[in-house]
């Protein structure tokens, strides 16, 4: 028995601005369930069935669905397992993919000091604040921190008078 893959358009997920986004429908051992993908598409691109007629979208789904036919043969007694389970397996093995995003780990170390009312959160979250900024995103790898990477942002915040 195989893992299946379908590209799905769900037509309760209709947003206000009339586009769906797109879902890739995960079945094993007769059950389902989805994984929503990051791209959505209007009406003109589907059928009156709701099947995904735009063959842009599909060659993207279906570059996502041999990332997940990748990631599924890694699993161990993937008999043992219920479809949740191997939902719950990609969407682990996406996020850490690319490694640790350091500003993840950087919000979820703030958001503890928030909750212990650390005297020092004011600090941390001032040079979240101005790393954010620097990079212009709200993810980093930590593998892209380097000494190049730090000395940039050291004269970034020597620029702005940051700590003088």
């Amino acid at each position: 028995m195989t893992v299946s893959f379908k590209i799905c358009v769900l037509r309760h997920q209709q947003r206000k601005d009339k586009t769906f986004p797109l879902n890739i429908r995960i079945g094993w051992q007769s059950k389902y369930c989805f994984l929503q993908t990051n791209f959505s598409v209007g009406a003109e691109s589907l059928s009156r069935k709701l099947v995904l007629k735009n063959e842009e979208y599909k060659d993207r789904c279906n570059t996502l669905i041999r990332e997940y036919r990748e990631i599924v043969n890694e699993i161990p007694d993937l008999e043992t397992l219920m479809v949740g389970d191997i939902r719950e397996y990609i969407l682990h093995k996406i996020s850490h993919k690319n490694g640790i995003d350091f500003l993840l780990f950087y919000r979820k170390i703030l958001k503890n000091m928030e909750k212990e009312q650390s005297p020092s959160h004011g600090l941390y979250s001032a040079g979240y604040n101005h790393l954010a900024k620097y990079t212009d995103t709200d993810s980093i790898q930590i593998s892209k921190i380097t000494p190049a990477f730090l000395t940039g942002f050291e004269k970034y915040l020597s620029e702005r008078n940051v700590g003088s």
